[in-house]
């Protein structure tokens, strides 16, 4: 349970904060874009193993660790770079005339993005999400350093002790059934959703 609301909260969360931005980004010209530009891209160059110590040091001193708003807030913000990356070209591939025709009868820029940029983005945003809850729920780095408390731990931890005291009781089926249990939800959803990955991919890649 702890991973599931963990997934589906960054998941929603990610869309929300990166949707908007890689909107703007991929369809509105403005001074100082390129640079916003750069500073995504080279967000996607930095290790977590980099920003971890920092954004520890930041929730420990609001006394926010062990709490599930911090992991939860941890994988959406190390997330965006990425999914901004990946929106762009969803959003820079849809004909600017539809939202021109939208203005012309009275729809803001606002309610063009809500209703007519977003649903013709679904390809991208569902490859995004997929990407994000294999992610997620497989994550056990920041998931070891901000969810210490034992009641927030996701299932990549709690297989991790039972790989350990499985190991030491020589219980190598147990390890195994484990490892299975947690590999399947997501090998399942990649197997019914592979072939809308690729395509939407390929569609993100292509402006025009």
């Amino acid at each position: 349970m702890n991973s599931l609301v963990y997934t589906v909260t960054s998941c929603v969360g990610i869309i929300v904060v990166a949707a908007p931005a890689a909107y703007i980004l991929g369809r509105i010209q403005f001074r100082g874009k390129r640079l916003v530009d750069l500073m995504f891209i080279s967000a996607l160059s930095v290790p977590g193993l980099l920003i971890s110590i920092p954004l520890f040091s930041l929730f420990y001193s609001l006394n926010l660790t062990g709490s599930t708003f911090t992991l939860i807030f941890v994988y959406i913000f190390t997330n965006v770079p990425f999914a901004v990356f990946l929106l762009t070209g969803f959003f820079a591939s849809i004909p600017k005339e539809l939202e021109e025709s939208a203005a012309i009868d009275g729809c803001g820029p606002i309610k063009a993005f809500i209703k007519i940029i977003l649903p013709m983005a679904q390809a991208g945003i569902l490859t995004l999400t997929i990407f994000n809850v294999m992610g997620i729920w497989n994550e056990y780095f920041y998931a070891l350093i901000f969810a210490n408390n034992p009641d927030r731990h996701p299932i990549a931890l709690a297989l991790q002790s039972i790989v350990v005291g499985y190991t030491n009781t020589g219980n190598y089926s147990g390890i195994f059934a484990a490892s299975l249990l947690v590999f399947l939800p997501t090998f399942i959803l990649y197997l019914l959703v592979s072939r809308k990955i690729v395509a939407g991919i390929t569609i993100g890649s292509v402006k025009g």
